[in-house]
């Protein structure tokens, strides 16, 4: 009998299918465990040796914690993880404070949708271990310098570097913004019209006493607070994380254009450096803060991203993407590291429901119905927080400057002003993608078991009149 289960209730489906993930990264490992969970066998190519990471912070904004919990990870959040309350902002170049946004967005998400849900600042490292150790636990089978360099979506085959050829019933690309696998899903128009924004990224980590954080760095005192940077066709991210041993670690994400259009291989991926590398970036004309931080820190590393157009479709027969080969969100955008969880929760959610092989493309498709509307809303919104954060000296600089609220007090005597302006932000973050799944899954999914058992009826009948005919 054909179960009538939602996704996302039922815990395992009932067939296993043969899954191949293609890259390791939080998107890659968020993939996996979330497929691996639905009772699927899952094997994760990463091209590297797996010792690279990223030292930057990341926002857990409320619709990735919410997928965390849901996931079970509510203790080891809490353990590693800083509650995230405010967003001081400031001029890069001069230092001078611009404004603030308080936790009334948070508030005002935890009272309209879930009360568990909330900001967090987290390492990027401390994510990798968390979800590292969890698919371990679930028994996804990790390869380490296993490049993919090619792939096959109708024969669901892909193609390693050292020759090696690896079948499965569906390929997750999570390779990222230099995907592999994004040209196998590309439509002709958009390989013709292809086009991206390079960015730089450097990452910034280091430590300081507790008792140097005065004067100028005073800023750092308080764990919980983001500091956000904006300057001429730059920002920069300031993450600082609970004291310890009497050390206040913190973390400095600098991002600004890369003008050549050809992005140098060996930046591709995360670099270390022992001095900041010429990216064609002046350090000099930062603020004396922002200065002090970067030459205290004691480790340097970069690469350059590319920012592409959302794609019209998100699949193509066995290949499925997710991630940054998807939706290349600008660096620390407040939505990059939560659109790979939504995503992986998506696919995890209808891989548990799926009873047939011969599903997996209409399963391919509700993902794309699914999640295409948020992957380009998500570029919208990007967009206009990119452009805000970067404008050159004029008139709209000064426009945004003047508009934001300078102080707590200021925040709520504004109160209907604010309210109008975190509609669109609670929207974007309260978005539940298991709830968006339910949803889908309740008007279309009798279809799809409908389809599947008049399959199986048909397959049986032919069998039978074969039978008889022989």
């Amino acid at each position: 009998m054909i179960s009538q289960e939602v996704p996302c209730i039922q815990k395992l489906a009932p067939i296993s299918l043969k899954i191949t993930v293609v890259g390791g990264g939080l998107s890659g490992l968020a993939s996996a465990y979330a497929l691996q969970r639905a009772g699927h066998h899952v094997t994760v190519l990463e091209k590297s040796d797996g010792k690279a990471r990223s030292l930057g912070g990341i926002r857990s904004s409320p619709n990735m914690t919410k997928v965390l919990i849901k996931w079970g990870f509510q203790r080891e959040l809490l353990e590693i993880a800083t509650k995230h309350e405010s967003t001081l902002l400031f001029d890069a170049e001069t230092g001078e404070k611009l404004g603030m946004m308080s936790g009334k967005l948070n508030d005002q998400i935890r009272k309209d949708s879930d009360p568990h849900s909330a900001f967090y600042l987290i390492t990027h490292s401390d994510t990798y271990n968390l979800l590292f150790d969890a698919v371990t636990r679930e028994g996804v089978n990790i390869r380490f310098n296993a490049k993919v360099v090619d792939a096959d979506s109708h024969a669901g085959l892909v193609l390693l570097e050292n020759g090696e050829q690896i079948n499965a019933d569906l390929i997750v690309g999570a390779d990222g913004c230099h995907s592999t696998l994004r040209c196998h899903v590309e439509s002709l128009e958009e390989k013709m019209l292809r086009k991206a924004d390079n960015i730089v990224i450097l990452s910034f980590a280091g430590a300081i006493d507790v008792d140097d954080v005065k004067g100028d760095l005073r800023l750092l005192e308080q764990e919980s607070d983001r500091h956000l940077c904006f300057g001429d066709g730059f920002y920069a991210s300031v993450y600082s994380y609970a004291e310890q041993q009497g050390k206040r670690k913190y973390s400095v994400l600098l991002v600004h254009r890369y003008e050549p259009n050809l992005v140098p291989a060996e930046y591709e991926d995360w670099s270390s450096f022992d001095t900041s590398p010429d990216f064609n970036f002046n350090l000099g004309k930062l603020s004396p803060w922002l200065r002090k931080l970067i030459d205290s820190s004691t480790q340097t590393w970069g690469r350059i991203f590319s920012i592409k157009p959302t794609l019209q479709c998100l699949d193509k027969e066995r290949i499925v993407l997710v991630g940054e080969a998807v939706h290349t969100l600008s660096p620390s955008s407040f939505l990059s590291s939560a659109m790979a969880f939504e995503d992986a929760h998506t696919l995890g959610c209808l891989f548990s429901a799926i009873e047939d092989r011969s599903q997996i493309y209409r399963f391919l498709a509700a993902y794309d119905e699914i999640r295409l509307p948020r992957a380009s809303f998500a570029s919208y919104k990007d967009a206009i927080h990119q452009r805000a954060a970067t404008l050159p000296p004029g008139p709209h600089r000064i426009m945004r400057d003047k508009f934001l609220p300078k102080s707590i007090a200021e925040e709520e005597e504004r109160e209907v002003e604010m309210e109008q302006l975190y509609m669109e932000e609670i929207k974007m973050y309260a978005y539940d993608p298991a709830l968006e799944t339910v949803a889908w899954w309740s008007q279309y999914g009798p279809m799809v078991l409908k389809s599947v058992t008049e399959q199986k009826v048909l397959e049986v009948t032919v069998a039978e009149e074969i039978v008889a005919i022989s």
